[in-house]
């Protein structure tokens, strides 16, 4: 019986060996595809952060009476919600650029919800819903109208003119116009204004550093922490440590 076994020690060995390798081999191709979907998650977020702070910068004041001119504003309040638009509005090569780089946003957030964690998920979903409030944003400043108790920061100095609105067709009192003004401007512009302090970057802020953290496990190369993996590997019910 001994020496029957001592015959089969090398091959029990052997198959032992292959497993480890086979096992090792696998640990490796997972790293390796888990390192580059944490690369590319954390070059998509920093480019969509990027281009949503450019999407968000103030429109330019050149060309802004050339547009405001070739909407034809037939009396004064027409021309002042002209000037409303042109400042709230987002322009379309603005928009157009940057959804060319927020289409990458969908593949990544396909590629962490298979192999990377929950929470690395929720920091791009993060990115979506500010760029749906900051278009949201655009689109409630425009519809406000025109008052002397909205418009944070004038063009200039000159007393908003006189209108031909009727304030009785006005869904929202001029009170819930301001208090609408100051929910959306910060969301719609890029830095603090005045007592309008930018609510979106700093959060994108802190959300990428704690992508970064997130991520951390999935770059790591230390080859300590691979065996760890290598190890756990063979009794994945009681790896308390499972990505």
């Amino acid at each position: 019986m001994g020496l029957n076994f001592l015959k089969l020690l090398p091959v029990i060995v052997g198959f032992f060996l292959f497993l480890a390798g086979l096992l090792a081999w696998r640990q490796q191709l997972l790293d390796k595809r888990k390192f580059e979907v944490a690369e590319q998650v954390l070059v998509t977020y920093a480019k969509v952060a990027e281009a949503l702070r450019v999407l968000r910068e103030r429109n330019p004041y050149a060309g802004s009476s050339e547009w405001i001119a070739a909407q034809r504003p037939e009396n004064n309040y027409r021309h002042y919600l002209a000037r409303r638009d042109w400042m709230y509005r987002i322009p379309e090569n603005k928009l157009e650029a940057f959804e060319a780089i927020y289409k990458e946003l969908s593949p990544a957030e396909v590629l962490a919800t298979v192999y990377l964690a929950t929470p690395v998920v929720a920091k791009l979903v993060g990115l979506r819903i500010a760029f749906m409030q900051v278009k949201k944003a655009s689109r409630d400043l425009m519809s406000i109208h025109p008052s002397r108790d909205v418009d944070p920061e004038r063009w200039d100095d000159d007393p908003i003119p006189e209108t031909d609105y009727d304030d009785s067709d006005d869904p929202m009192t001029p009170e819930e116009e301001l208090a609408l003004e100051k929910e959306q401007f910060p969301i719609r512009f890029v830095g603090p204004i005045k007592d309008y302090p930018d609510t979106i970057t700093a959060k994108i802020a802190q959300d990428q550093m704690e992508l970064h953290r997130l991520c951390q496990p999935y770059t790591d190369i230390n080859p300590y922490s691979f065996l760890c993996r290598l190890c756990l590997s063979l009794f994945p019910r009681l790896n308390l440590f499972r990505r």
